[in-house]
């Protein structure tokens, strides 16, 4: 079957190194039920327009996005479910949208930030933004990426 290979390939990603091509859109959902096995419930909505070939570079910001976003949830998450928001099209760019609620006993910047400042330099390298935003004990993620590079 097709996931067995997606589940691989995620594997290498977590060694630093895509063996195959780099992650596209389809490759969410393997990331999303690597997560849901994991023992995280994920409430995705993934809009991906079926016109239209993003950048790789667009795609793999989005997925590490997304991978940031729900290891932190693994890692410092309650029991509470992720939402994972994606919508995408040549026309409107792409928009991620993670929230998650985190655990009351999380350090903010231990570790759990570790990732955002990456995540928002890959979000504007592509000409995108990235912000985080905390409120009452909830993370939320929330990216704009431009479909192409200007």
């Amino acid at each position: 079957g097709g996931m067995r290979v997606l589940m691989s390939a995620l594997k290498d990603a977590d060694a630093g190194g895509y063996t195959g091509s780099t992650p596209d859109f389809a490759d969410l959902e393997g990331l999303i039920e690597e997560a849901t096995a994991a023992g995280v419930e994920v409430n995705a909505n993934l809009m991906i327009a079926a016109e239209g070939t993003p950048s790789t570079r667009l795609t793999s910001a989005v997925f590490r996005i997304v991978q940031e976003c729900l290891t932190n949830a693994i890692r410092y998450g309650t029991k509470h479910p992720i939402v994972v928001l994606i919508a995408a099209s040549p026309s409107a760019g792409v928009f991620v949208d993670v929230i998650n609620q985190v655990a009351p006993d999380t350090v903010p910047g231990q570790g759990s930030r570790s990732g955002l400042p990456g995540m928002t330099e890959r979000a504007q390298s592509i000409g995108g933004e990235l912000s985080v935003v905390e409120h009452n004990g909830f993370w939320r993620v929330i990216a704009q990426l431009p479909w192409s590079e200007k």
